[in-house]
C-alpha cells in the first residue's frame, strides 16, 4: 500500500484502491535456523544419511539456506527438465 499511495502522490496512478486488510491467525511455526546451527546440520548429516549420500545431501541443505527454496520446490528442481523449476 505505501508503494501505491506513492505513486499516486507522484501521480502516475489516478487512485489508490480500497483493499479489505487481510486477517490470518496463522503465525511463524518456530524460528529461523541460526548459522550455527545450520553448521551442527552439515556436521550431523554423515551420521544421518551415511557416507555414500552426504555430499549430496549437504548441497541440498546449502541450496535451501542460500536459496530460501522451499523443500517442495528443491525436489522438484532439475537442470536439465524445463518442465521443472528450471535455471536460467
Amino acid at each position: 500500500m505505501a508503494f501505491i499511495r506513492f505513486c499516486h502522490s507522484r501521480g502516475w496512478v489516478t487512485a489508490v484502491p480500497k483493499l479489505e486488510r487481510l486477517e490470518s491467525d496463522e503465525v511463524m511455526k518456530g524460528r529461523p535456523v541460526t548459522e550455527a546451527e545450520f553448521q551442527q546440520m552439515l556436521d550431523a548429516t554423515e551420521s544421518v544419511v551415511g557416507k555414500g549420500s552426504t555430499e549430496s545431501w549437504k548441497l541440498a541443505l546449502r541450496v535451501l539456506w542460500e536459496s530460501g527454496f522451499r523443500i517442495g520446490d528443491l525436489m522438484d528442481f532439475s537442470w536439465n527438465d524445463s518442465r521443472h523449476i528450471y535455471p536460467l
